[in-house]
């Protein structure tokens, strides 16, 4: 049984970074995280982590990755070790490396997200020409709780942060938070829908939960640390530029000054490139908040 595993969770978790030491740069590997508990990550790939649960009444797959191809390869990996049921699928947020694997699970009875990441799908696939997505059938607004196999599951939506849509889903038996976009480990965040004053109050939020391990949407699994490290790159970008705003600089210069302190501090941080956008997505955020 599930349970009778649970007081092992300290050597699972010292089992998982034995798991990603092989791991090199791009490569894909599925990790059991806890008893039953799966996760596909690519390292240093673009792609999002994807994560199913398995019980005995069914499967819960949570994200789906990036592409058609590559949810066919999830589930995949999901037939190799059970046949039980595929009951849900959850989408933590709209954005494509986490959505367009949803093909291979249409026959899933219930593919759940939140009311404007369901939206927000339907948006991006109209602007982009996505003819074959398969969207969420069903939608909901601040909190969602299931059982599956005798286990309760929370879909909680802490606010707008990474996107207006984000939701992370909470598995209390496990204490264990899969955070989808909201946590990214060692990555700089995508932040071209992001809201950076909620996002760091849904961090919180998520740091207060009693949970010890933390599935992110991108980078490796951890404990309650990397929720804190996420909310700091967020804290010092924020900070940096309101003190940039507060000398009267220009976006341009802001976007100079910023770069060169945030890269003092996360160059050993995947996707540094992004760095500059995020600068220039907080001083709009900020610029506005001083205007209104």
């Amino acid at each position: 049984m599930i349970a009778s595993k649970l007081g092992k969770r300290a050597g699972w978790v010292l089992a998982i970074w034995l798991a990603w030491a092989g791991v090199v740069e791009a490569q894909e590997k599925t990790i059991e995280i806890l008893p039953h508990i799966w996760t596909v990550h690519s390292e240093g790939g673009p792609d999002a982590n994807a994560t199913f649960i398995i019980t005995d009444q069914g499967v819960m797959v949570i994200n789906t990755r990036m592409t058609a191809e590559g949810g066919q390869h999830l589930l995949g990996e999901i037939r190799s070790k059970t046949d039980n049921p595929i009951t849900h699928v959850v989408n933590t947020h709209h954005h494509k490396d986490s959505v367009l694997g949803n093909s291979a699970f249409k026959e899933c009875p219930s593919i759940i997200a939140h009311l404007k990441a369901q939206k927000n799908m339907e948006t991006m696939a109209e602007l982009e020409g996505l003819k074959n997505l398969t969207y969420p059938n069903l939608a909901f607004d601040t909190k969602v709780e299931l059982t599956l196999g005798g286990y309760l599951l929370e879909l909680r939506h802490p606010g707008p942060g990474h996107t207006d849509g984000d939701l992370y889903v909470y598995l209390p038996t496990w204490r264990t938070i899969i955070a989808g976009g909201l946590v990214f480990n060692k990555v700089i965040p995508d932040t071209r829908d992001s809201y950076i004053d909620p996002w760091i109050d849904a961090l919180q939020e998520m740091e207060d939960v009693d949970a010890e391990l933390i599935v992110p949407g991108h980078g490796r699994p951890g404990g309650k640390q990397i929720i804190i490290q996420a909310k700091h790159y967020l804290i010092l970008l924020r900070q940096y530029v309101n003190r940039e705003l507060d000398k009267g600089y220009d976006l341009n210069k802001t976007v100079e000054n910023v770069t060169a302190r945030l890269m003092e501090k996360y160059s050993d941080w995947a996707h540094t490139e992004r760095i500059r956008e995020n600068i220039r997505r907080a001083f709009i955020e900020y610029t506005a908040k001083r205007e209104t």
